[in-house]
């Protein structure tokens, strides 16, 4: 459930803590562009290196790409039934 392709079901989602997950995916990429934006102020020193201000920006980014990808899936996502033939409750396409 973690690569493209292969996790496209949004009802199978690895870390889903909530009823509501666009909500919160939402407040969670408004809150990450707060902090993005005072993220340079909080390094802008003469004289200091830029590698920290790197690393904080790369998790930033990490946690608006994990935000984005469940709004993904259920923009464009696939419905995957993975039972057997023949199982109670199974679906046909």
């Amino acid at each position: 459930m973690r690569c493209s392709g292969r996790g496209i079901d949004p009802r199978a989602m690895i870390y889903d803590v909530t009823s509501d997950p666009i909500s919160r995916a939402d407040s969670r990429i408004q809150l990450l562009d707060q902090v993005t934006g005072q993220l340079l102020a909080r390094y802008d020193e003469l004289g200091k290196s830029c590698h920290e201000l790197r690393d904080h920006y790369l998790v930033l980014l990490l946690h608006q790409r994990s935000a984005a990808r469940v709004v993904s899936r259920y923009l464009g996502g696939v419905y995957v039934d993975r039972a057997t033939v023949g199982q109670l409750g199974a679906t046909r396409s």
